[in-house]
Parts: C-alpha cells; structure tokens; sequence
C-alpha cells in the first residue's frame, strides 16, 4: 500500500474522531448549560424566599393579609403540571385587594408568565385540593350573583387552574345563603338599615 493512502486514511480517521469527540463534548456541555439554566429558577427563589421569609408556620389555609404582620407570600409548584416548578408570588394591593404573580421559566429566560387579582383581602390557597392530581388555586371573591359592593360581605369561593400560562376559573361556590341576599334586596327597598 502506498504510504500516501496509509497516511490519508489516517488523517481522515483523526479527523473523525476528533470530530466524534468534539460532538460529543458539545452534547455534554449543553446538558450542563441545560441543567444550571433549568435549576435557576429554584436558585431565585432560594433567594427570594430568604427575603420573604417570616416566622410564622406554614399554613395550608386561606391566607389572610390584613391579619399578617407579612404581607408578603411565596411558594415554588409546578402550577400548570409542565414538570418544571414556577415561582408564586401573592402581595396586598390597594384597601382590600390582593394580587396573584406567576414567574416562570420560559425560552431559557426567567420571567413573569402570569398574574390575577381579587378584590378581597383573602389570598390564595395552592395545592390539589380534590385530590384530581391537578393544582387548583382558591380563594374568596366578591359574588359575581350578589352583584353588590365589597362592603356587603357577600363572598363566592372561587377555583381556578393555571393553564397555558393563564389563570381559568373551573368553579365558583356561594358562600351565603340565597335567602340572605333575598332579604338584603328586600330589606333595601323597604328602605331598612342593614345590621
């Protein structure tokens, strides 16, 4: 054989296996880049949940804002069960409302994907509460039915689900008696205070 072939075919598997090699490095180093860039989000919050953090103990009920010393509440779920955690963050806003933000990680950026207010003071509760396998989201609202102001006291419990980086409604409960609201309307017409 002549040394020229010997040596080009040489050159060519050398080539090929730096080649081979280089790919190789190149999969290893974007599953690590892959793998600080998905873990930065439980980073942030780390941090966040550092500067939030308050001394009372965690509680799976409503959360009531104008009863806490912290008006500040966070939490890291995977809220729309796409396998990757988001960032929740509930803050007071205005006289009585409440403010809900999601932050996520999207297209390799952190960022806010989400957010939803209520016009009451109560905060949200987050977990499966039916036990379905899917995340609802519930609070207390003013009633839609009641079609009265804040101050009326008439309240609907409200679900919602995070889908598609957006807050839906799936279910909503009168927490009053349709009789209590009968009489209100009643009572207002006859033009009776209201105790």
């Amino acid at each position: 054989m002549d040394i020229s072939i010997l040596l080009s075919v040489l050159g060519m598997l050398l080539t090929s296996g730096i080649a081979i090699w280089q790919h190789l490095e190149a999969r290893k180093a974007k599953r690590e880049l892959n793998g600080f860039l998905e873990s930065l989000p439980s980073q942030v919050f780390n941090n966040v949940s550092r500067l939030l953090e308050s001394n009372r103990e965690s509680n799976p009920e409503l959360y009531g804002m104008m009863d806490s010393e912290d008006p500040l509440e966070s939490r890291y779920i995977d809220l729309d069960e796409d396998g990757k955690k988001e960032l929740v963050v509930q803050y007071p806003i205005g006289a009585h409302n409440t403010a809900l933000q999601v932050f996520g990680f999207r297209d390799y950026e952190f960022k806010l994907i989400g957010e939803t207010s209520i016009d009451t003071p109560a905060g949200f509760r987050i977990e499966d509460i039916n036990n379905d396998g899917k995340v609802e989201i519930i609070t207390h609202e003013v009633s839609l039915d009641a079609d009265l102001p804040y101050v009326m006291g008439f309240k609907d419990e409200v679900w919602y689900r995070f889908e598609n980086d957006d807050f839906t409604e799936i279910k909503r409960i009168n927490l009053y008696e349709k009789k209590e609201l009968k009489m209100l309307v009643i009572n207002q017409r006859n033009g009776l205070k209201i105790k």
